[in-house]
């Protein structure tokens, strides 16, 4: 099975469950081994997903996790933006099985610069040539009338092209700006109508749940069915309404 890259978001778990299991010796369920059986009770009990593979970094750091990725392969779109992930860890004889159902971050494109100041684009004291018409203005050679056509000349030349140059960039920067926005908006809408169905038409809901009743079904297969103890099964869940708290702090914030 080939293994994926992802890159996730801690603060955009929705829930997850640890499974505590204490192990006979001579007991070590493998990820693979995991993968392949939760692969085969997934198509025995006809549900529209796929068992993958990643490595997964949480927060852009460099450490990663392997870890089984469930994808659902039905019709409704709510549902793609929900990532069900798998992980097996262990410590001496006893392994930890973790559910974590998050939403996948957005796809954004490139981070908005900032605009400029029209100010910025008439800074010409600093030009060589401007301060060597300067020193022309005080020689008594020079007739003033000269002078004040060469300042002028050289300010509407320089500030002119820098004027234009301005207005490029801060249009470029209003369009990445509108694209930046565009997406996140897109992303937004999609998080709150899984939210929604949550109420409704929860087929996000019951699609994780079923892989979740499909897990502990391997669970007992590959574990307790060899004499291995499941001690514990805990499950942390956030509201909806933390959800949308959290959004829109991270929302305010720009999402960097």
């Amino acid at each position: 099975m080939t293994t994926k890259q992802i890159s996730l978001w801690s603060w955009l778990i929705r829930w997850d469950i640890r499974s505590k299991i204490f192990c006979p010796p001579g007991l070590n369920v493998t990820l693979d081994q995991f993968a392949a059986q939760l692969s085969k009770q997934i198509e025995e009990n006809e549900l529209p997903a796929r068992v993958e593979q990643y490595e997964v970094s949480w927060d852009i750091v460099e450490a990663t996790q392997p870890r089984i990725a469930v994808e659902y392969t039905g019709d409704d779109s709510s549902t793609n933006i929900i990532q069900f992930l798998i992980g097996i860890d262990k410590m001496g004889r006893f392994t930890y099985v973790e559910e974590k159902v998050c939403f996948k971050p957005p796809t954004l494109p490139k981070i908005p610069g900032k605009k400029k100041r029209m100010e910025d684009g008439l800074n010409i004291l600093g030009s060589p040539f401007f301060w060597f018409v300067v020193v022309l203005g005080t020689c008594a050679y020079v007739v003033p009338g000269i002078v004040i056509i060469l300042i002028g000349g050289l300010m509407d030349g320089m500030g002119g092209s820098n004027v234009d140059e301005i207005n490029n960039w801060n249009w470029q920067v209003e369009q990445e700006q509108k694209a930046w926005d565009e997406a996140i908006n897109s992303w937004l809408g999609k998080i709150r109508q899984t939210n929604y169905l949550s109420q409704t038409d929860d087929i996000p809901g019951r699609f994780t749940e079923a892989v979740s009743d499909t897990v502990k079904q391997v669970i007992k297969t590959l574990f307790e069915d060899q004499q291995a103890k499941l001690e514990e099964r805990e499950k942390n869940e956030r509201t909806q309404q933390e959800i949308e708290a959290e959004l829109e702090k991270r929302r305010q914030e720009g999402f960097k």
